[in-house]
């Protein structure tokens, strides 16, 4: 079943079409969520380094795995292939920026602004985590950029 991320205007975690607010109120497991879903192929070591870089290797790949434990329990195993030092979003993660950036991509404005509901991530953080924060900063730029692009090229229609 599909597990669908809002991300343009704030955050929203679906499957479904059911609203998994829980989720958002786990900040550390939402951020990790949103972040294989929007990278979608990744190393552990990466992850660790961006969710949990204040902690030491070991403690950050406990921290990681018990992460990934509790979003298995609750999520199941159809949304992640974690193979190793490999972690990937399966196809059963959608999430809203990549829509938008995809059709910003293949010429279509009109459907991607009528996807950009404001800036990524727009109102919610994960605290005491700058490698977090920086990547949502440039996420945020990315989008940013494509939407102006969006927006110019819907004017010259």
């Amino acid at each position: 079943m599909e597990l669908r991320f809002q991300t343009l205007g704030g955050l929203q975690i679906s499957r479904g079409g059911q609203e998994l607010p829980r989720l958002i109120e786990q900040p550390t497991r939402a951020a990790l969520l949103v972040y294989l879903a929007m990278e979608r192929d990744v190393t552990r070591e990466v992850v660790q380094g961006i969710i949990w870089g204040d902690l030491p290797p070991d403690r950050a790949r406990h921290s990681l795995n018990q992460a990934l434990y509790l979003l298995r329990k609750e999520l199941g195993d159809d949304w992640i292939d974690a193979n190793g030092e490999r972690l990937r979003a399966t196809d059963s993660l959608s999430v809203d920026a990549i829509e938008f950036e995809r059709q910003v991509a293949e010429g279509s404005p009109a459907e991607a602004l009528a996807l950009f509901r404001g800036d990524f991530l727009q109102g919610w953080n994960l605290r005491d985590t700058p490698e977090f924060e920086h990547w949502t900063d440039r996420v945020r730029l990315r989008l940013s950029r494509l939407h102006r692009e969006a927006r110019l090229s819907r004017l010259s229609e």
